[in-house]
């Protein structure tokens, strides 16, 4: 994922974005590092285990992706692969969870653990505003 769909994860948890409980109407509050202006992965964790526990699937797996972001954006690949997996876990066919977890994979040189992963996506079904071809 890029720069621009990390931070759109962050305007969703800033906006509230739609809610799909009475429990996420709340628009949490997120550390940010004041150094780099962004959001504190182990905060955007924590967003998701309580998230998950209250039940909200959608906003447990977009605070989970989040994290996961963040983390491998600063080089810490073992942190975020265990964000994505919780994603993976709530939702096994989410793509852009598993487009990440493959991302990752390549990048830690776990070359068979990423070609599951993206056989993995050649068998979900694709969004309506998908184009062919970004599964892999």
């Amino acid at each position: 994922m890029s720069s621009s769909e990390h931070h759109g994860f962050r305007d969703r948890f800033r906006r509230g974005a739609r809610p799909e409980t009475p429990a996420e109407k709340a628009v949490p509050v997120i550390r940010v590092d004041p150094l780099t202006g962004q959001e504190e992965p182990e905060e955007l964790l924590w967003i998701g285990h309580d998230r998950e526990r209250q039940g909200a699937s959608a906003a447990a797996v977009e605070a989970y992706l989040a994290a996961a972001l963040a983390w491998e954006g600063s080089g810490r690949h073992d942190a975020a692969l265990d964000a994505v997996a919780r994603a993976v876990r709530i939702a096994p066919g989410d793509a852009a969870a598993h487009r990440v977890m493959e991302r990752i994979y390549r990048r830690r040189g776990w070359v068979a653990r990423a070609d599951e992963r993206a056989a993995i996506l050649e068998r979900l079904p694709r969004d309506a505003d998908e184009p062919p071809g970004t599964g892999a």
